[in-house]
C-alpha cells in the first residue's frame, strides 16, 4: 500500500471511527477507567506496520500472486489486514475492571469491526468510480458509511455482535480468520451497494 493509500485510509476511514468512538464513551468512565487514546501518529505508525506484516502473510497463504508476483490483493482481503490490524493494536487502554461499562469494553473491537467497514466503504467508492459507476459511486457515497443489516427482535445489533464476537475470539485465544473475515466484508459491501440501488431506482448492474 502506497503512502498516499495509507494516508487516505487513515484520515477517511479510520480516524473519524476512532473519534467518534472515544467522543461516545461516557466523561465518567474516561475518569473512573483512566481511559487514554495512544497519539495518532504513533499508533497509525504501528497500524501500518501491522497491516504490511499481515499482508505478506495473507499472499503467502491465501493468495495466488501470479507468474510475476504481479496480482493484486483484493481490497476485502485488504480490509480484512486493517480489522487485524486494528484489533492487535487498541486505540485506547483503560483500567480493566469487573465493573467496566459494556461501552468501554467493547470500544476496541467495535473500532476494529467500524474502522475496516468505513475503510471497504471508501475503497468500494473508488472502485466504482474507477469502472465508470459514477452514479452509483455518488449515491454511496452520500451515505457517509456503509449500514448493516436489522438483527432480530431482542438480540445485539449486528456491530455489537460483531464486536463481541471479536472480543470472544481474543478470550478464547482463537486465531484471527482473515478469510472469514474477507468474505464477511464482502457481503456487507454487496448488502450496501443493493441498498443504494434499490433506493436509488438504478438500473446499473452491480458486478
Amino acid at each position: 500500500m502506497t503512502k498516499y493509500s495509507q494516508n487516505l485510509l487513515w484520515s477517511v476511514g479510520i480516524k473519524p471511527v476512532l473519534d467518534e468512538i472515544l467522543n461516545d464513551l461516557l466523561p465518567n468512565d474516561i475518569e473512573k477507567f483512566h481511559v487514554e487514546r495512544i497519539p495518532d501518529e504513533k499508533y497509525k505508525a504501528v497500524l501500518f506496520q501491522t497491516y504490511d506484516e499481515s499482508r505478506i502473510y495473507i499472499k503467502e497463504h491465501f493468495f495466488d500472486v501470479g507468474a510475476d508476483d504481479d496480482n493484486l490483493i483484493d481490497c476485502h482481503k485488504v480490509c480484512s489486514c486493517i480489522v487485524y490490524s486494528l484489533l492487535k493494536n487498541r486505540f485506547l487502554v483503560y483500567d480493566l475492571r469487573s465493573d467496566i461499562s459494556d461501552e468501554l469494553l467493547l470500544s476496541n473491537y467495535k473500532a476494529a469491526f467500524l474502522g475496516g467497514t468505513r475503510c471497504l466503504f471508501v475503497l468500494s467508492v473508488a472502485r466504482l468510480q474507477k469502472y465508470g459507476k459514477i452514479e452509483l459511486a455518488k449515491c454511496l457515497w452520500r451515505k457517509g458509511a456503509f449500514v448493516f443489516p436489522e438483527t432480530n427482535k431482542g438480540h445485539d445489533s449486528y456491530v455489537i455482535g460483531r464486536a463481541k464476537s471479536f472480543g470472544l475470539n481474543e478470550t478464547y485465544d482463537r486465531d484471527f480468520d482473515y478469510l472469514a473475515c474477507s468474505d464477511m466484508l464482502f457481503w456487507i459491501e454487496k448488502y450496501n451497494l443493493f441498498k443504494v440501488k434499490e433506493e436509488s431506482g438504478s438500473l446499473i448492474r452491480i458486478g
